[in-house]
């Protein structure tokens, strides 16, 4: 069998026991099907059915392992559990997933390696211990996100894995299984690492604060302060997206309508810019915003779309706001508003570890010859959106250092004020924009 012994990860802080943080990676995952019941399916995607999918009768269950000996003895006050959404050809991953997940003991049984679905129901299904939210998932239908989903943990929850620490063979294992209460079609395949369909391992948070929940947008509005350039940001890798739609807000009535006479002055919209459907919805110094009812905006990874000098020059970025929607997402979405790449000082820290080593000339090695890259995450250390020599010189610069620190990470904060979007889309009777709140 091929086990996955990625284990111990990140110690993010060295003193004292109480205090780590670690990031587990699984060492095994598996999935078992009703309709094979003597099969385990090894290194494969992470399948979670219930019997009311395509394929009646066909249930399954995700098996997830962790090697948790090295939380012996940690006061552990913070966990979360981390699978990767991805896409592949089957298409479950467009399905709503409803699941919860359940904690086995398999010190003297059938080792999760080897897990079948009769292994599971003769040995392990009357003594499984339901997690109160760590493995609980309720997502309606998610799109292939490239991303990790991270679930919770409740004080029950942690206290039992407190005991799998210090007790038995010490592993945490989970068995995930989709909800068969309410007759809906419940199924996901969650990408399991690079030796499966591809994707990430999933993850043991612990000691953690809880990572984004959504970063699988990764829309942000970049605001140059002493220019007033804007431009709406997509930082992810990996990951297209569709915009119809988006408010930029200024409290103080900081923002500038229209283009003017003044070079460099007034906002770029895309409706001016002649793009079809784009409509812009009363345009004041408080709210600049636009629609579209019949096409969209697609940002491709890396993407930097302009919309000119909108904003009063020497405007500080805590004026202005940002909301934004993207197409089927079933959400209006609040951004934040970040400096424009440009004005970061130069980083050549591009893992975001803390230090500039030689896994980041690596990182750079890799990058070279990239173009349109909007943050250091590939090798572009000066901002300038290539990866060329001007990197290595601030490489070689920073070598032993901690970096400038200026990365660029688009998150999206706390719902803000989600309505206003909603208001718009209505007074253009734009009815298919589905709100989640």
């Amino acid at each position: 069998m091929i086990h996955r012994i990625l284990i111990a990860a990140l110690v993010l802080f060295a003193t004292p026991l109480s205090a780590w943080a670690v990031v587990l990676e699984a060492v095994t995952d598996v999935w078992i099907r009703e309709s094979a019941p003597d099969t385990t399916y090894e290194n494969d995607m992470i399948s979670v059915w219930n019997s009311f999918s395509g394929d009646p009768g066909t249930r399954r269950y995700g098996v997830v392992q962790f090697d948790i000996s090295s939380l012996a003895g940690i006061d552990i006050t913070e966990a979360y559990l981390g699978l990767w959404g991805s896409a592949h050809p089957w298409g479950d991953e467009l399905k709503a997933i409803k699941q919860s997940s359940l904690l086995i003991d398999t010190t003297a049984g059938t080792p999760a390696t080897s897990m079948t679905w009769n292994a599971y129901q003769n040995e392990y299904s009357t003594g499984a211990v339901q997690f109160e939210s760590l493995g609980t998932y309720d997502l309606a239908a998610p799109t292939p996100t490239d991303v990790f989903f991270y679930s919770s943990s409740s004080a029950a929850d942690i206290a039992l894995i407190e005991t799998a620490a210090s007790a038995g063979n010490q592993f945490l294992t989970l068995v995930m299984i989709a909800d068969e209460l309410d007759g809906v079609d419940y199924a996901h395949s969650w990408g399991d690492g690079p030796d499966g369909w591809g994707g990430e391992n999933a993850q043991l948070v612990i000691n953690e604060a809880l990572p984004d929940q959504s970063p699988q947008f990764h829309i942000c509005l970049g605001v140059d302060e002493t220019t007033g350039e804007v431009a709406i940001l997509n930082t992810a890798t990996s990951t297209s997206w569709n915009l119809d739609g988006y408010v930029i807000q200024s409290a103080s009535g900081a923002l500038l309508p229209d283009p003017t006479s003044t070079p460099g002055v007034g906002w770029d919209s895309l409706a001016d810019a002649g793009l079809a459907g784009w409509e812009e919805v009363a345009p004041t110094a408080n709210a600049l915003s636009e629609l579209n009812l019949t096409a969209s905006m697609t940002l491709d990874p890396g993407a930097r779309l302009g919309l000119g000098f909108a904003v009063t020059a020497g405007t500080s970025l805590d004026d202005i706001s940002f909301d934004f929607n993207l197409v089927d997402e079933g959400t209006v979405t609040p951004g934040w508003v970040v400096p424009l790449p440009s004005t970061h000082a130069p980083d050549a820290d591009f893992d975001g570890d803390g230090d500039v080593d030689g896994a980041d000339f690596l990182i750079w090695q890799r990058g070279f010859g990239l173009t349109n890259q909007i943050d250091n995450s590939n090798g572009d250390a000066d901002g300038s959106g290539i990866v060329d020599g001007v990197d290595l010189n601030e490489w070689k610069n920073q070598f032993g250092t901690g970096g400038a620190g200026g990365a660029l990470v688009c998150q999206v904060p706390e719902p803000g004020s989600l309505m206003l979007l909603a208001g718009l889309a209505m007074g253009l009777g734009l009815y298919r924009w589905r709100m989640a709140y």
